[in-house]
């Protein structure tokens, strides 16, 4: 009868470990699952992480070149003023020059007409 409740025993503990081990199984399958999952968003973010890199370095050089081509046009703006400014002084002095030749021509004509009419 001793044996028989020993044999009892051993198979009740036998019974709770298989299932402890049971349920410890279904933990570790549940914990791979999650470790997986998180290993795929961890490659998922660093994907992200890479291509935002790529994105940012695509960015500088644009800015780069944007910048590059900001002083060009300004540096051909000042250019195109300087010649404006030039070409405008030029025009001013050729109007000067125009007025004196016109009230000259004025000036001469009367003189001309004075002396025709002193005639």
């Amino acid at each position: 009868a001793e044996v028989q409740e020993t044999k009892k025993q051993l198979e009740q503990e036998v019974m709770m470990l298989r299932r402890e081990f049971d349920v410890i199984k279904i933990m570790h399958q549940r914990a791979t699952c999650e470790q997986q999952n998180k290993d795929r968003h961890i490659e998922h973010l660093n994907n992200q992480i890479k291509n935002q890199r790529e994105i940012l370095l695509q960015i500088d050089t644009e800015q780069k070149i944007l910048r590059e081509d900001q002083n060009k046009t300004e540096r051909e703006l000042k250019a195109v003023e300087d010649r404006f400014n030039a070409l405008n002084n030029e025009k001013r002095t050729l109007e000067l020059s125009l007025n004196e030749l016109t009230i000259s021509l004025l000036h001469e004509q009367r003189l001309r007409q004075d002396i025709s009419s002193e005639k």
